[in-house]
């Protein structure tokens, strides 16, 4: 990989896991408003682990997310991801229109590099090794 590779996946794992902390803290703020907006904090119930999830797996692979959770293993899963947390978090605050902004903005971006064939591809892609497959039976039917 050339410098600018690296520099660009530099950038880029650090807009993801900056968008998705901040994408928690708004969902936390979401989440204490429970006594007054219940309906808001069910959707912040949804929307936290997903969005913690955004950030933690740029430091460390999830086990078996890339089973059960593979749009978090491309840039066209994760930008959708983002923007229906967007849609999911209702800004009423400064920290939460911040928040808003940024899921949707860099859910239209991981969007746009998902189809572009220059965009390199994230470390936190791959799959390690692991199979997509449940059950080992299915590995008897490769044909």
């Amino acid at each position: 990989m050339s410098d600018n590779d690296q520099k660009g996946i530099k950038f880029i794992r650090a807009i993801l896991v900056t968008t998705g902390v901040v994408a928690t803290i708004g969902f936390l703020i979401q989440l204490s408003d429970i006594a007054s907006e219940f309906l808001a904090a069910a959707r912040a119930c949804f929307g936290l682990p997903l969005s913690a999830l955004l950030a933690y797996i740029e430091f460390r692979p999830a086990p078996f997310l890339h089973q059960y959770a593979s749009f978090y293993y491309s840039y066209l899963g994760r930008g959708i991801l983002q923007m229906l947390l967007a849609v999911l978090l209702l800004p009423t605050d400064f920290i939460q229109a911040c928040a808003f902004a940024m899921l949707f903005v860099t859910g239209f971006i991981c969007v746009a590099l998902e189809f572009s064939p220059a965009a390199p591809e994230l470390p936190s892609f791959r799959n390690d090794g692991r199979a997509l497959s449940i059950g080992a039976e299915d590995d008897d039917d490769m044909i």
